[in-house]
């Protein structure tokens, strides 16, 4: 039989376009090198024999050294970095991806895993992050000691000589991106005159070069743009003076304070600085505003979210860690203990974080997903330079993962996604200078406004009683919005509190009961458009009694009890319609 087809010719090479009547599709062919190529697209096929044809001899050099250490198996894969990343972010690759240009993986599949392992070339000529991290070497990874062990998603970054590696950083910076250099290295130096310190000297001296960042599973202190950050120092007890006399610093010389919680004979203190990340690598590293810290072993711990230390602490004094974790130890056995980065992700616990907090539209696409994301199980890689290139590593460990109702889940964790440790730990709490300690009678409190330190804004109004707040008092933010009226009697929080969005609609956030700077009474949690949130029934301190979460649009979600701060009793979960979903007795 014939099949009817059409032959066009590209830079000497014929190709074939063939429609079959059966599939009423039309595919096209051609031969390069003794391989054969074929696409359901012509473009695509014209494309892949354009770009082999005229491949520019820079790009053939860097195909060449990727493909020179690669070794066939029976599954290959070969990237073009910098278009795979255009293809999946639809832009220009980040700039920490700056300079890769090919991957030559190969490797083989079983039925509960598959794994892939080459080497990934990176263009001298093209400044990058990577060209700093190919000149050092590794030590073994030991932050898994104290991160939690329930995570979706872990990435380590380990050199053996930060001071060396961050040199060379530096000078890859300023040739990549000469504005985002001036201003991180400037921003350095007006951090530096005006807290009196050197922040080399003072801070990435103490680094030994392993820095961890990680996402922890979801739970109901744990929410969706919570992270941790952990970093190994040197010597613990030289970080944490120069910590404490940063704190003494920005004290003295700035507004901003410096709020410790203790916990479990941990100190967590919060480090109320804008943009202190971009201290380390400019934009490099996410921009995490103000960050919690406290100190584990020989590590500085470091979230947007005091919640999430203290979760971190419980998990490292029980043991539940991924050092201890054997499931996890196992998988990781399959990679290098010494590696300059290693990224690992949990297949089942990040499918539960995106359906958790995907909106219905996302966690319906994502359902049909389901089963493939799960049964992934684990899966990591690691870079390491090795002979001027970066040795590559993928490895992925199926399992069976049970059925659960996440709907359940969801409901849960975005109703405990509450502001309430922002009250419990007076953090709202009006904070004055020394000289105000013996002060009676009216007092305006200001200060300098953040985009224009010559201009002073009003923060708090109120009376003082002998150095001691008295009466309401008004908090106002930045913008002079009205921010909070607190009650105060003998310097203690008493009565109904009343917290504020910041907005001109003066829509309140939370409706507080206390006595004695403690919450007693009803507590209440608004969502933006003025419908309630949340009413929680607090004795001392404690949750005790009714407890009524709500959806945006003013329907029920959850109803329960709690007693002596525990679920207690008959609790309902219901969907946005009003539908019970589960009906639970604690």
């Amino acid at each position: 039989f014939k099949i009817p087809s059409q032959a066009n010719t590209r830079d000497s090479i014929v190709l074939h376009s063939m429609y079959i009547k059966e599939m009423d599709q039309t595919l096209h062919l051609a031969t390069i090198d003794n391989l054969l190529l074929c696409s359901s697209s012509f473009k695509l096929l014209e494309s892949t024999v354009n770009q082999k044809v005229n491949l520019p001899e820079k790009e053939k050099i860097k195909q060449e050294e990727s493909l020179t250490a690669f070794k066939s198996d029976l599954f290959n894969v070969y990237l073009n970095i910098n278009k795979l990343q255009k293809f999946f972010l639809n832009k220009e690759a980040p700039p920490f991806f700056k300079g890769l240009a090919y991957s030559s993986l190969s490797g083989r599949f079983t039925n509960t895993s598959f794994s892939l392992s080459g080497y990934t070339s990176s263009y001298d000529s093209v400044p990058s992050p990577f060209l700093a991290l190919k000149d050092s070497k590794a030590n073994k990874r030991t932050s898994e000691s104290v991160i939690p062990s329930d995570l979706v998603f872990y990435l380590n970054f380990n050199v053996d000589d930060f001071d060396q590696f961050y040199s060379n950083f530096l000078d890859q910076y300023a040739h990549l991106d000469h504005i985002g250099f001036a201003t991180y290295t400037g921003g350095i130096k007006i951090t530096e005159s005006y807290l009196g310190i050197d922040f080399r000297k003072d801070f990435l001296s103490l680094l030994s070069g392993e820095i961890s960042v990680a996402k922890v599973k979801p739970t109901g202190n744990v929410h969706e743009k919570d992270f941790l950050t952990v970093i190994r120092v040197n010597d613990l007890k030289k970080a944490k003076e120069n910590l404490n006399a940063l704190t003494r610093k920005i004290k003295n010389r700035t507004s901003f304070k410096f709020n410790k919680i203790t916990y479990k004979n941990h100190e967590i203190n919060y480090l109320n600085i804008r943009g202190f990340f971009k201290l380390f690598m400019g934009g490099f590293l996410y921009n995490r505003e103000k960050p919690y810290y406290t100190f584990i072993d020989d590590f500085i711990l470091f979230s947007n979210s005091s919640d999430l230390l203290e979760y971190s602490i419980d998990n490292y004094l029980i043991g539940n860690t991924l050092q201890r974790n054997k499931d996890f130890q196992k998988f990781m056995g399959n990679f290098e203990d010494k590696c300059q980065l290693t990224c690992y992700t949990n297949m089942p616990t990040l499918y539960e974080y995106l359906y958790i907090f995907g909106n219905d539209n996302e966690r319906e696409k994502l359902s049909s997903y389901r089963k493939i994301i799960q049964n992934t199980g684990s899966i990591a890689f690691q870079l390491s330079p090795k002979d001027n290139l970066l040795k590559t590593t993928l490895h992925a460990q199926t399992v069976e993962s049970p059925d659960r109702d996440y709907d359940i889940d969801v409901s849960w964790n975005t109703a405990e996604n509450l502001i309430i440790d922002e009250f419990e730990q007076l953090t709202f709490k009006v904070k004055l200078e020394k000289e105000h300690l013996t002060h009676t009678g009216k007092i305006n409190y200001y200060l300098p406004h953040p985009e224009n330190k010559h201009d002073s804004i009003i923060v708090y109004e109120g009376q003082l009683q002998d150095g001691d707040l008295e009466g309401i008092w008004r908090g106002y933010y930045f913008s002079n919005y009205i921010k909070s009226v607190v009650t105060y009697k003998n310097n203690k929080v008493n009565g109904t509190a009343l917290f504020y969005y910041d907005n001109d609609n003066h829509i309140i956030r939370a409706e507080v009961d206390f006595t004695d700077d403690i919450i007693d009474g009803a507590y209440k949690e608004f969502y933006p458009n003025g419908n309630i949130k949340a009413k929680i029934d607090f004795q001392n301190g404690v949750r005790w009694g009714e407890a009524i979460y709500y959806f945006r649009n003013g329907q029920v979600k959850i109803e329960g009890a709690f007693k002596k701060g525990k679920q207690s009793g008959k609790w309902r979960y219901y969907s946005k319609s009003g539908e019970l979903l589960k009906k639970e007795n604690w």
